[in-house]
């Protein structure tokens, strides 16, 4: 791999890529922040001057959206022609301003917007041609067909006499697909501006502060290594509590005597690698141990020995040292319960997250709903100005020709090509053509959806509601996903099917909730009628998603800080506090620490299981480097390759500050590998279920820099949009982060670990209670 000024020449298959540098990335970003903000303004100033302004602005909007002359004729709307013609003019003016301003974001700077990882191509010139001049053409066609065929009516104005409205049914048809297609490119903008605002404050951590070498992988961390390794399974707290006997015997025998400073099989062994559970005991000795030799006491102590067990105390202070690293664990065994407050604030910082998370997935469905629920209760779609209580009044008897008419349409225009496609060979023109047919067919979809399923669905759920969807019952839809949610979670056994029916609940009560807030869009008396409500919305989630991380408000920060209470020690002499600061990883790999040096397994999701059928990956962290084992089919057997990065690039993209720091050492890195609970179960995936458990901040895993994507070097803290990813479970193995989790949910031994570094002893401490 070689570097230029501003770009980055890889090699991949034998065809050469150019990517831009990371600087270069980050300073299209930036660009492209600005650049959105500056079109969403010109676009924003524009309608408001070029149309708002003019006498004929709500005649313009009646006769695009009118379908049939019987419709348009009001007798309120008193104009002239040459008033509606010149509102019409400014409509073509503002819609070539807009096609232009969306064609020229969208091509030159969407690439810009996504810092995926190198070697990344979005179509950015397609979706200009598609969004921002293809809708722009429509609207340009829609205004001039008006312009040719209105009259004038008396006092007012109509539409030139036409066979069954052929007139008004096209335009209303052009109109609904060019706000289609522009409400979609507003959402690519919005989208834009927040990934790009989200990658250009990202920023570098200077070697110096990361406190470890800049070294590469490849020159600290080997598979191939001969050795004495010891395992500790998964397996909670039981897996735990075994383990430490194990340990204490393995560093008791040979007796210490023999070889002294050594203690026994565990001081002699090259290696200690440990999954879920067994790492609360793994890492609680290497931690209780040091960075220097080792003492010539156990440090564990003899689990049998009867003063161990009278010495343990019921209510022990803190602050006041244990005789043994068994005596600490066990007077803490009730790890939920350490800290302040005991099980009590434990269970209160559960419900506090748990309900920051939650209100953050409404607050994303407010944003998205309320602008649907106006256009849905408008005339455009209702024909009257009333609330929505009045509007589903007998709504679903009078679907009109403006709804059915352009899904209609579109589907129509499909036929032509569908009939051309059997006459067409495999070649490019066939994949144009079958482009057409998916696009016209998306287009039937989503407006008849708009059109006609959402003013059903909203009738139908008014109709549920005793109040006739008063205010008081506005949360109905979440009270429905919690009481869902708890059945799901409470049954004592899930058949097989039932493994899918909790996403099926968690999505079917977002879009009640979301269809409430569309019938409160337009009713001045409802709890999500105001503009003001929703505006304060959407600009709590844009700051949300450009600075909220969702690893801050997990259960892995707190589940870390009671296993650290309980596990994590300093030896001072021959007796054991708690540690208050902990060392991180990489410090255990200076000359000086003796002992078996840590691996920490772990799983890193993604989105199938092809090669092994779990889909996840394994992940290992060590004191030289963090390792992905992505897999790679180039070949004709597929095989994992290792993928690396050294704790110097590591540590300038965790997030900065404690958070960041704590996932850099032992115990909270045994907390990622016992993060049982998470939305990526690896093979023990609960399916559609598992969005529930995201849904609902039952997250115990930890978005982590990904290793195969090495040329990050600032910071690549996680966003919202990462929980959305979880819900979804969409884990790109390109993203700067991986999603980690239970080393278990790969494989609970941390046996595969020792075999690929060839050990020649290995000893397995399983209580995993695998079938």
């Amino acid at each position: 791999m070689s570097y230029t000024s501003d770009a980055e020449v890889m090699k991949k298959d034998g065809i050469v890529l150019v990517a831009p540098t990371e600087e270069k990335q980050l300073a299209d970003a930036r660009k492209t922040a600005v650049a959105s903000v500056i079109a969403i303004a010109i676009i924003a100033v524009g309608y408001w001057f070029v149309l708002r302004r003019s006498d004929g602005y709500q005649v313009m909007q009646r006769l695009q959206f009118a379908g049939s002359s019987e419709r348009f004729d009001d007798p309120k709307l008193v104009t002239t022609v040459d008033e509606a013609r010149d509102a019409l003019w400014r409509a073509v003016a503002f819609s070539v301003l807009w096609g232009l301003v969306g064609w020229v974001l969208l091509k030159q700077f969407w690439a810009g917007a996504w810092k995926a990882g190198p070697g990344t191509k979005m179509p950015g010139a397609k979706l200009g041609l598609v969004f921002g001049l293809g809708g722009a053409a429509f609207g340009l066609i829609e205004k001039l067909l008006t312009i040719l065929t209105i009259r004038a009516d008396g006092a007012g104005i109509q539409f030139v006499n036409s066979w069954q409205d052929a007139v008004p049914k096209a335009i209303v048809s052009l109109a609904w697909v060019k706000w289609l297609l522009a409400g979609i490119m507003i959402l690519l903008a919005v989208a834009m501006f927040v990934s790009s605002l989200t990658a250009a404050i990202r920023r570098e951590l200077p070697v110096a502060e990361t406190g470890v070498p800049d070294t590469t992988p490849d020159e600290d961390c080997h598979d191939e290594i001969a050795g004495t390794g010891i395992c500790c399974s998964g397996g909670g707290i039981r897996a735990a509590g075994f383990a430490l006997g194990a340990l204490s015997r393995l560093e008791r025998e040979p007796r210490a005597e023999t070889v002294p400073g050594k203690l026994g099989i565990l001081g002699r062994a090259d290696y200690l690698s440990s999954v879920s559970g067994g790492g609360y005991a793994a890492a609680a000795w290497r931690i209780a141990a040091g960075l220097g030799p080792l003492p010539d006491q156990p440090i564990i102590g003899d689990p049998l020995d009867p003063k161990a067990i009278d010495d343990v105390r019921p209510f022990p202070n803190p602050d006041e040292p244990a005789g043994s690293l068994l005596q600490h664990v066990r007077e803490r065994r009730r790890y939920l319960a350490n800290g302040p407050g005991g099980m009590l604030t434990s269970a209160l910082v559960i419900v506090r997250n748990m309900t920051f998370h939650f209100s953050l997935l409404i607050l994303t469905v407010i944003a998205l709903a309320w602008p649907l629920g106006r256009i849905v209760v408008s005339w455009a779609i209702t024909g009257d100005d009333r609330s929505p209580t009045a509007m589903v009044e007998g709504l679903n008897t009078n679907i009109g020709v403006h709804q059915w008419f352009p899904p209609l349409a579109a589907a129509v225009l499909a036929i032509p090509f569908l009939v051309a496609r059997l006459f067409l060979d495999r070649k490019p023109i066939r994949q144009r053509v079958d482009a057409a047919i998916m696009a016209l067919l998306g287009i039937a979809v989503s407006l008849a959806i708009v059109l006609i399923g959402l003013p059903f669905a909203i009738d139908w759920v008014i109709a549920l509601l005793p109040d006739g969807g008063g205010g008081r019952l506005a949360v109905g839809g979440v009270y429905g996903v919690i009481l869902t949610t708890l059945w799901q979670l409470t049954k004592t056994r899930l058949k097989a099917s039932a493994r899918y029916l909790g996403g099926v609940a968690l999505f079917a009560g977002l879009i009640v909730f979301g269809l409430l807030v569309m019938a409160h869009a337009a009713d001045t008396d409802q709890l999500f009628s105001s503009r003001w409500r929703w505006l304060a919305a959407l600009a709590a989630m844009v700051v949300a998603f450009v600075f909220f991380n969702p690893d801050r408000w997990s259960l892995h920060g707190f589940y870390r800080r009671r296993l650290a209470g309980t596990f994590s020690t300093k030896r001072t002499g021959s007796e054991y506090i708690t540690h208050p600061d902990e060392p991180p990883i990489f410090a255990y790999a200076a000359e000086t620490v003796e002992g078996p040096k840590p691996i920490i397994c772990c799983a890193a999701a993604r989105e199938d299981g092809q090669q092994t059928g779990v889909p996840v990956l394994s992940m290992t962290f060590e004191p030289s480097c963090v390792t992905v084992y992505r897999w790679s089919d180039a070949t004709s057997s597929a095989r994992p390759a290792p993928a690396r990065i050294s704790h110097a690039q590591f540590r300038r993209r965790l997030p900065q500050g404690t958070h960041g720091h704590h996932l850099n050492t032992l115990m909270g890195l045994a907390a990622v590998s016992g993060a049982a609970v998470a939305p990526s179960l690896g093979r023990l995936s609960l399916k559609g279920t598992d969005a529930l458990l995201a849904a609902f901040n039952a997250r115990l895993g930890v978005w982590m820099p990904n290793p195969s994507q090495q040329k990050w070097k600032r910071s690549t803290t996680p966003r919202l949009v990462n929980m959305f990813k979880e819900i979804s479970k969409t884990y790109d193995p390109e993203d700067p982060n991986v999603y980690a989790t239970d080393g278990g949910h790969w494989e609970n031994l941390g046996l595969v670990e020792l075999v690929r570094r060839r050990c020649t002893s290995i000893i397995i401490i399983d209580t995993s209670g695998d079938q």
